[in-house]
């Protein structure tokens, strides 16, 4: 449990039980304890908070317990937002400083962070507006990334209200949210994506490995979400896109023996009377889903 240099770690314990009494109190030190509702480990953070209340106390002392962390870097609002606890979180906003609300554990993530993977979206719309939105961690994820990685999307719609850039911000692997939304079978998340501005752009757009999301839902065999794709795909980007393998969508299918998908794509293709490209399929391969070689014009 975070401690401050006191050794005191009864805000941080309060903040992860979601005690708001406990923690309005113990940040306002003029007022007397009043803890008698609280049980379990409420009883902890009353016997805690009964021995500081015999302790001098000033308000910068109280701003260094909100700043404590974990051995893991976590703050108070980190473990209030960890837990879902809205009414917490909002008490700690109104106390903290920027320097706490924009703290970073040692994953580096922030509140916000933590509360859109975790999908807690009343604890996200409340940090919105208090917090750097478009942040990001140490491994470039933003809490849009973070929410459409784990299918929240609650949480997606509450972020895409407040940023317009974040659908197209991209993390060191250059995959933006639609990427992870499609590499993970989050249907729900990628309708709400597709929704958004520029859309076209991002749906062709390619992360490092050259895949564009097509590839990803295609390769992890999601059907629903390769149906939904292309739909709004240039039916050239589907017969041509190759990723950094010599993979095309439609190769990538074959390979990965999704042959529902690979006649989607192969559908998709034939509508635009383009040449079906098979990339570095083998010939094999080729022959077993019917494909006499390697290009059909």
């Amino acid at each position: 449990m975070a401690r401050n240099a006191n050794g005191r770690d009864e805000i941080p314990l309060a903040a992860r039980s979601g005690f708001t009494e406990v923690i309005e109190e113990l940040l306002d030190t003029r007022h007397e304890w009043s803890l008698a509702r609280t049980a379990g480990e409420g009883n902890k953070v009353k016997s805690l908070a009964q021995k500081s209340s015999n302790k001098t106390s000033d308000r910068e002392s109280v701003q260094e317990e909100i700043r404590a962390t974990t051995r893991d870097g976590d703050t108070a609002l980190h473990l209030a937002a960890a837990s879902g606890h809205e009414e917490t979180v909002k008490k700690l906003l109104e106390k903290v400083d920027e320097q706490t609300r924009e703290a970073v554990n040692q994953r580096g993530e922030t509140a916000l962070h933590i509360a859109a993977k975790s999908g807690f979206a009343r604890v996200v719309r409340s940090l919105i507006g208090n917090t750097t939105v478009n942040k990001a961690t140490g491994k470039g994820n933003t809490a849009l990334h973070l929410a459409a990685a784990s299918g929240h999307t609650e949480v997606v719609v509450e972020i895409l209200k407040n940023s317009s850039e974040l659908p197209s911000s991209k993390n060191e692997a250059g995959d933006m949210a639609l990427h992870l939304a499609a590499m993970n079978g989050h249907t729900e998340v990628i309708v709400k994506l597709l929704d958004v501005k520029n859309i076209s752009e991002m749906i062709a757009a390619k992360n490092k490995a050259g895949d564009m999301a097509l590839h990803l839902a295609t390769a992890n065999g999601y059907p629903e979400i390769v149906d939904k794709l292309l739909h709004v795909m240039k039916g050239s980007e589907v017969a041509t896109s190759k990723n950094k393998a010599g993979h095309t969508v439609l190769s990538k299918a074959i390979e990965a023996g999704q042959w529902e998908i690979a006649k989607m794509i192969l559908e998709k293709i034939l509508k635009t009377k383009k040449p079906v490209d098979l990339g570095i399929l083998d010939f094999d391969k080729a022959l077993i889903f019917g494909c006499p070689s390697k290009r059909i014009s």
